[in-house]
């Protein structure tokens, strides 16, 4: 053989090894997650090994002692197993989403578990997309951009649900709807069609929607879905469903109790749209319950007081419901100190009106004289009377308060105090 052609192979394996190294490198940027496993520490061996050779990514695998989670969890089957990473927001420092990670599910190797781990890893991170367009251009067509983008392999419509409709909490509800479905039916694989995200996501996605229906069958065909799945998800679902057939047979109490349940069991789980219709139902319960007491009322506006990581289109939406239900409580004849205590959101935004201000001391005032054990007045609304600002009328209105309470024999001495320095 010519020695020109003994040199072919030598040629090509240079040149390949060439372009291998001009390939540009992962860009990888820090991601902190914490993930359940039935092999905990065999995958947290896996991600400390990872760590030592990719900086970037800590990962942290705790035991599961339950019910594993659709989000950020690996779960192992014999010499298999998938990660599933997400959804997850990430927040400006106004809490306004700029981009969304979505729910990322990858096949892992048992046999490779720290590379394969980086891999999903990179997948996950790949998925991350910005949310520009949702604040500066159509809602409707980012909408149609999503919805075009989902598949069984890729559900992103799926993650997308938080910002889509929370950031307008007067959206149309029947556009909401409909998304679901519409949603549900993309990501529904195919018969035969392999996927390695859970098979019951669009089954979640029609429960969602048979909560905002009206029309009984579809509920009805919803629930006996949901009632089938056993997951932790599958079930906090069909408890929402259920308080809302509650709530629609006017059982009006028994669908509180279940509703209050629901939304905790929603928090808990980091199901932010589910936890918005939760909180929804208990706003309709509280202001359509012709037997509303003080302390159930109280009870709610605790349950829809939203955590700091959520983003801040639903903290304000979750602040409404209770701002509303407040006013409610302005003429609930046993609110307490506790109750007033409970709307310092409609508080602190009382002190831009004078009506407003008066409104929000009438509430204090009666939970004032309504209290017999404690204080009456919680240290949390004495700070919060403090702290008004130096607008001479509101100032005006709260020294009258003050005069008016501070005689009342069966005050303490420092809220006296604090009453006649108004």
């Amino acid at each position: 053989m010519p020695r020109s052609f003994q040199l072919i192979p030598i040629l090509l394996a240079l040149l390949l090894n060439a372009c291998a190294t001009k390939q540009p490198p992962v860009q990888r940027t820090p991601l902190s997650l914490t993930v359940v496993s039935d092999e905990a520490d065999f995958w947290q061996k896996a991600a400390d090994d990872m760590r030592s050779t990719v900086p970037e990514y800590a990962v942290t695998v705790s035991q599961n002692t339950g019910d594993a989670p659709i989000h950020n969890q690996i779960s192992t089957h014999s010499k298999s197993a998938v990660a599933c990473f997400g959804p997850e927001l990430h927040l400006d420092a106004a809490g306004i989403p700029t981009q969304l990670s979505p729910l990322t599910c990858h096949a892992l190797d048992t046999g490779s578990p720290a590379s394969s781990l980086t891999a999903a890893l990179d997948a996950y991170a790949a998925n991350t997309f910005s949310l520009e367009a949702l604040h500066t251009a159509d809602k409707a067509a980012f909408r149609a951009q999503i919805l075009a983008r989902s598949t069984p392999v890729s559900p992103t419509c799926y993650a997308a649900l938080p910002i889509l409709f929370d950031l307008d909490p007067t959206h149309d509800i029947t556009l909401e709807e409909n998304y679901l479905i519409a949603c549900a039916r993309a990501i529904t694989p195919q018969p035969g069609e392999e996927t390695a995200y859970p098979a019951n996501l669009p089954v979640l996605l029609q429960a969602e929607a048979a909560l905002l229906s009206i029309q009984n069958q579809f509920i009805a065909a919803n629930f006996r879905s949901i009632s089938a799945d056993a997951s932790r998800e599958g079930r906090i679902y069909g408890r929402s469903i259920e308080a809302y057939t509650e709530f629609l047979s006017k059982k009006t109490l028994q669908a509180e109790i279940t509703a209050l349940d629901a939304l905790r069991q929603s928090d808990e789980a980091g199901l932010i749209n589910l936890s918005y219709h939760n909180a929804m139902l208990l706003g309709l319960i509280a202001t359509t319950s012709e037997t509303m007491s003080g302390d159930r009322l109280e009870a709610i506006i605790r349950a829809t007081a939203p955590h700091k990581s959520l983003p801040a289109a639903v903290i304000d939406y979750r602040h409404w419901i209770q701002i509303h239900l407040c006013q409610l409580a302005v003429i609930t004849p046993e609110t307490t100190a506790q109750l007033a205590a409970s709307c310092m959101p409609m508080l602190k935004l009382s002190t831009d009106d004078p009506d407003g201000f008066e409104n929000a001391l009438m509430l204090v005032e009666h939970g004032f004289y309504n209290t017999t054990e404690g204080p009456r007045i919680a240290r949390e609304v004495l700070d919060w009377l403090q702290s008004v600002p130096a607008d001479a009328q509101i100032r005006q209105i709260r020294h009258e308060f003050g005069q008016r309470l501070c005689t009342h024999p069966d005050l303490d001495a420092e809220t006296r105090d604090i009453l006649r320095s108004f």
